[in-house]
């Protein structure tokens, strides 16, 4: 018996492909079947940081930009642009920012 399962419920199904209309591409559910027979679900309708969940933080919104720059800028432009970010509303010149942020 194969351990994994991947499969799109009827009800979420209706969605593929369909760009239009009250579509919600984060709807997501994971059932977990345990050995002694248990199932252990969790569901969400929206993607962490949606206005309904729970916002992201500037932590997070760094660690995805660590993620993205990561192989295109070295890690301390990676580094003076969180830092940049973080200070915003005191950056004399956006333009020290733009050049952080220019690839090597």
């Amino acid at each position: 018996m194969r351990r994994v399962q991947v499969f799109v419920p009827e009800d979420l199904e209706r969605h593929r492909g369909n760009w239009e209309g009250d579509v919600n591409w984060a709807e997501m559910r994971v059932t977990v079947r345990l050995r002694d027979g248990r199932e252990l679900d969790h569901g969400r309708s929206h993607a962490r940081g949606w206005p309904e969940d729970v916002p992201v933080t500037l932590d997070d919104v760094a660690g995805k930009f660590r993620e993205c720059a990561d192989g295109v800028l070295a890690n301390a432009q990676s580094d003076e642009a969180i830092a940049m970010v973080r200070e915003l509303q005191r950056l004399d010149d956006v333009g020290e920012l733009m050049a952080a942020l220019r690839a090597g």
